[in-house]
């Protein structure tokens, strides 16, 4: 058992995907314009239960402009 001080040898996760309000935060573009992304299809998102979620891949691909 590690001391609760001790630095984790594990690298960290890689996310996954981001809520629509998170995205502004991390690319810097406004909220509507996100859901304008999300409902042209340029932002890949899904609904899971009630919760829509983006795909942090698409949110990676806007930023580098592909």
């Amino acid at each position: 058992m590690q001391p609760e001080n001790a630095k984790s040898t594990r690298p960290p996760l890689k996310r996954l995907s981001y809520r629509p309000k998170e995205i502004p935060a991390v690319t810097g573009i406004g909220l509507t314009r996100v859901w304008e992304l999300i409902g042209d299809g340029t932002l890949e998102s899904r609904l899971v239960g009630k919760t829509r979620i983006v795909t942090a891949e698409s949110v990676e691909r806007l930023v580098r402009g592909e």
